[in-house]
């Protein structure tokens, strides 16, 4: 078995608890695309992968190996998908305005640094009225605004913040 066809083996797996699970006992599988794995000597261990219309008789040890090997990849997959999806999580909350408490919201620094870089672009100009817009709005029910640890509470502040950062009130 090559590795595209280990790709595809791996690719064709739907449920991987049950696969291993059935694996382990030994347990004829179909899979999608027309894959199968039988067991066609159980004492000694003999395995058949059918990949369409090919055929490959495997050793124990060797099957062992390529199980371990699908193992691996689904653990690196699973690694993978999860620091991808925490790491969108992070952007979405970088990029947001969020409440705190009754009284207060919070951005990240990056929403400002993002606001930065809409300003000095003409076609992103709209964004950054939509974020600064968005900030202001915080102040319109009496609330403070946090951004990383600092503390900001009126409109004239965040005006002399925003400044600093070297952003303009239209």
């Amino acid at each position: 078995m090559n590795d595209t066809e280990k790709e595809m083996l791996f690719k064709s797996i739907e449920d991987f608890s049950k696969f291993f699970e059935d694996v382990t006992t030994r347990t004829n599988l179909k899979l999608k695309n027309k894959i199968e794995i039988r067991f066609v000597d159980k004492k000694n261990g003999l395995a058949v992968i059918s990949i369409n219309t090919k055929e490959y008789k495997i050793e124990n040890y060797k099957f062992i190996n390529i199980i371990d090997e699908l193992r691996t990849e689904k653990m690196n997959f699973d690694n993978s998908e999860i620091k991808h999806q925490n790491k969108l999580a992070k952007e979405s909350l970088q990029n947001d305005i969020f409440k705190v408490s009754d009284f207060g919201s919070k951005v990240y620094k990056e929403y400002i640094e993002d606001m930065l870089y809409a300003s000095e672009i003409a076609s992103a100009h709209s964004i950054y009225l939509k974020k600064l817009e968005s900030l202001l709005r915080v102040f319109d029910k009496g609330n403070t605004l946090f951004i990383e640890e600092l503390e900001i509470e009126t409109k004239d502040e965040l005006q002399d913040y925003l400044n600093k950062k070297g952003l303009k009130f239209p």
